[in-house]
């Protein structure tokens, strides 16, 4: 067995395991309230929008809650109340926790309203074992959103919790699915540093990593995940605090933004950050 074989082996071995024991916390999560699930409308004339061919996008306005990607797995999209089709719209995907389907990963990261609210697209995932095959269907979301919705492609942001961390890290960094998404937010990845020594950095991209201070399952591994990013994006040892909780890492290559937050809570706390995560978005893609 080649040295890139065995590597994918042993991380699909620890997707495996990661997964297994992420079910045992799936009745924990704490969920986030009724109003954060519900779609907002958006200010277009906030500022200027790139468009599409009028007609050529026909997915339906509101709550969508059955798409399904080729190989089966669901997920649901959430449009702006007053969603215009013509405009291209930066679109956030939400990979979910382990054991938990698109509705419960909606709830327990309440990031609906929100994200709709500043003119996001934003759709959430169901939850599936783990795999690099799986990680790699997971990566085609977005292209199956863009063929029904108005999407600009070159604005596709990625955050999830728990195992949903574990897969917009992954999406970032593997070969075959890294130039997909602008910038990421992993939650809670179960993946630390030496799991990725044998993984060639991507090319400079903003990520947001997040950490809860008790997590007993995944102990400083997102500490570790945003030092080996830090490392990729050529950003100086040096950190400044940005908020309460959250550190930049400085002078990043590419002005690319490289920041670890870590806040109270245990593992199945989704962290309540969503105003930062979606500033971190809109100064990503220049918005």
């Amino acid at each position: 067995m080649n040295v890139h074989k065995l590597v994918k082996s042993r991380l699909l071995l620890k997707l495996i395991v990661a997964s297994i024991l992420l079910i045992s916390f799936f009745l924990a999560f704490r969920e986030g309230s009724k109003e954060s699930i519900q779609p907002a409308k958006y200010d277009y004339s906030s500022r200027d929008h790139a468009r599409c061919q009028s007609g050529s996008r026909l997915g339906p306005t509101g709550k969508s809650d059955h798409e399904q990607i080729a190989s089966g797995i669901y997920f649901a999209v959430r449009t702006p109340l007053n969603y215009d089709n013509t405009i291209q719209h930066p679109l956030v995907i939400v990979y979910a926790p382990g054991g938990k389907n698109r509705f419960a990963n909606e709830r327990i990261t309440g990031l609906t309203q929100e994200m709709t609210n500043k003119g996001f697209v934003v759709a959430y995932v169901d939850n599936h074992p783990l795999s690099i095959p799986v990680i790699n269907d997971f990566s085609t979301v977005p292209k199956a959103i863009g063929k029904k919705w108005c999407i600009n492609t070159a604005k596709i942001f990625l955050t999830g919790h728990s195992d949903g961390g574990t897969v917009t890290a992954a999406i970032g960094y593997l070969p075959k699915t890294k130039h997909i998404p602008q910038a990421i937010a992993p939650s809670a990845a179960g993946i630390r540093k030496k799991d990725l020594s044998n993984f060639d950095c991507p090319d400079p991209i903003s990520i947001m990593v997040m950490q809860k201070e008790d997590d007993t399952l995944f102990p400083n591994y997102s500490k570790e995940l945003a030092d080996w990013w830090a490392t990729c994006n050529s950003c100086e040892n040096q950190t400044t605090p940005v908020r309460k909780g959250c550190v930049e890492y400085l002078n990043c290559e590419q002005n690319v933004q490289t920041l670890f937050c870590e806040t109270p809570g245990a593992h199945q706390e989704w962290p309540r950050l969503n105003k930062v995560i979606i500033d971190f978005f809109l100064d990503s893609s220049g918005m």
